[in-house]
């Protein structure tokens, strides 16, 4: 053998030999045992509460969170339970109105085992009656959250770092906040006021009413379908954007107005129409079909442009649209045209 590569043999030998005592040492801080080291096993248990509940708030980390429907009538809370994991759940009578708050959060103990492997369905569940929620608040770090079909309450919050948010609740009668960095949403619940904001994460909206809309995602497609805008004279905010992903508006008709907005993405309109509408891409397309005459202000730096000629009376109604380097092509149609 040669002498350089015997000289890196003892070396590399030198640095495994180091690292095996500074994990021996650590463990030894740590007062480990191998037989600390195991598995812990987790117990399904459910809590139900007799007092009239009606707000929640659930703050957990890795576990998905279910707002489902009660059959029953009853509220409770349905969770896993090991020797190191615990769930606190606090009834506290409402500061703003009659009835209780429920109060869910996760609690990981340092036991006797401070090394161990759990294996369950990471997943909490909270069963509510339909109709008796003022506010439901849901935070996760890494869990999915689905408010389920069957709930009506008055405010629904959640907010996930990476996990999904599906909400497909009956009705929310005043406003629906949701938050996400790279999971997607999706949401079928109509609201007097929803804001969806996410990093990464695509955003559908499908098959609901709103008065107020603000959508805005980093570089997330949105897409959203069969919606309709009706006015408002608290905020009337009907707007959405992305910075690098596509928009795609399908059957959305606002009865004021309707603006999109993306720096790379394409945008797509299908039977979308409102009386003021502004459309601007950077260096995507902008293309579809609305469902009214209006005066069409186009405008491309290098692309083409094709959009309805004006009509001999001129309509009330505007449809401004810009971009940089892609093409305008936008037709008008009758209701319930099939593309």
């Amino acid at each position: 053998m040669k002498k350089g590569t015997k000289t890196i043999l003892i070396i590399a030998l030198a640095f495994i030999v180091a690292g095996g005592a500074l994990v021996l040492a650590a463990f030894k801080f740590c007062n480990f045992k191998l037989s600390d080291f195991g598995t812990y096993q987790y117990e399904i248990k459910t809590a139900e509460f007799t007092e009239d509940i009606t707000e929640i708030s659930v703050n957990t980390n890795s576990e998905n969170v279910r707002i489902v429907h009660s059959s029953d009538g009853k509220t409770t809370f349905t969770y896993p339970e090991s020797e190191r994991l615990h769930y606190s759940f606090i009834v506290n009578e409402s500061d703003n109105h009659d009835g209780y708050v429920l109060t869910i959060k996760k609690h990981i103990e340092a036991k006797e085992k401070p090394f161990g492997i759990g294996f369950y369905d990471p997943e909490i569940i909270v069963a509510v009656p339909s109709d008796c929620t003022e506010m439901i608040a849901v935070v996760t770090s890494s869990g999915e959250i689905d408010v389920e079909n069957g709930i009506r309450a008055e405010k629904v919050y959640c907010n996930s770092s990476s996990g999904d948010i599906t909400v497909d609740a009956d009705e929310v009668r005043s406003e629906l906040v949701i938050k996400a960095s790279s999971g997607s949403v999706e949401v079928t619940a109509p609201a007097r006021f929803i804001t969806v904001t996410t990093s990464s994460g695509d955003i559908k909206v499908e098959n609901s009413d709103y008065h107020d809309v603000l959508i805005t995602s980093k570089s997330g497609d949105i897409s959203m379908k069969s919606v309709k805008l009706d006015t408002t004279a608290e905020r009337q905010r009907y707007g959405l954007e992305t910075t690098s992903g596509s928009i795609v508006l399908t059957d959305v008709i606002g009865e004021t107005a309707l603006s999109a907005k993306t720096s790379s993405g394409d945008i797509i309109l299908s039977r979308t129409d409102a009386e003021s509408m502004t459309f601007e891409s950077s260096s995507g397309d902008i293309k579809g079909t609305v469902l009214s005459p209006k005066v069409f202000s186009a405008r491309s730096s290098s692309g083409s442009i094709k959009v309805p000629e004006l009509p001999e009376k001129l309509p009330d109604e505007r449809c401004a649209v810009t971009t940089s380097s892609g093409n305008i092509h936008i037709e008008v149609v009758e209701s319930g045209t099939t593309e």
